[in-house]
C-alpha cells in the first residue's frame, strides 16, 4: 500500500509551523546571550564625601574599577554640567589622575564662582576594558 502524497495545501501549514518553531528557538537563544550594550565592560564605583563641597577647600573622591575579580588600572577625568543634566557639552572639563590596582583617589577644589550653583559632576573612568561615566549632583557652598 502506497502512502498518498500530501497535497500542497497541507505542506504550507507545516512549513509555517516549522518556521515559527525555528524562530522561537533562535529568539530564546538570543535572549540567553548577554548583549554588549546591556552590560558594562567593567564596574566602577565612585565614593563622594557629600553633595556640598566647600569652595576653596579640598574635596576628596575615591573610586574602584574592577572586571570580575580583576583590579583594573587606568585614568579619570571630570566633566561639569550646569543643573541636573549630564547631556550636551560640558561647561568645563578637567583632566584627572592615573590609578593602579583598581583604586584611585583625587582631590578637587571648587572655585568661588561655583558657590550656590547646582552642578552635575561626571567622573569619567577609562581603563583597557572601556569607559564608565559616573554622575554626581552637587551644589558648592561657601
Amino acid at each position: 500500500m502506497q502512502r498518498p502524497n500530501p497535497s500542497p495545501s497541507l505542506a504550507i501549514p507545516r512549513v509555517r509551523r516549522v518556521a515559527v518553531a525555528v524562530a522561537g528557538i533562535v529568539a530564546a537563544f538570543a535572549l540567553l546571550i548577554p548583549s554588549a550594550a546591556s552590560a558594562a565592560a567593567f564596574t566602577a564605583k565612585v565614593h563622594f564625601p557629600n553633595h556640598n563641597p566647600t569652595a576653596g577647600k579640598n574635596w576628596v573622591i575615591t573610586w574602584t574599577a574592577t572586571k570580575g575579580r580583576t583590579k583594573l588600572s587606568g585614568s579619570d577625568s571630570y566633566q561639569f554640567f550646569i543643573g541636573k543634566t549630564s547631556s550636551g557639552s560640558p561647561v568645563r572639563s578637567e583632566p584627572g589622575v592615573s590609578f593602579k590596582n583598581g583604586k584611585g583617589r583625587d582631590t578637587l577644589k571648587f572655585p568661588a564662582e561655583a558657590v550656590g550653583h547646582q552642578l552635575t559632576l561626571v567622573v569619567v573612568i577609562k581603563t583597557s576594558a572601556g569607559t564608565v561615566k559616573v554622575p554626581w549632583l552637587l551644589t558648592t557652598k561657601q
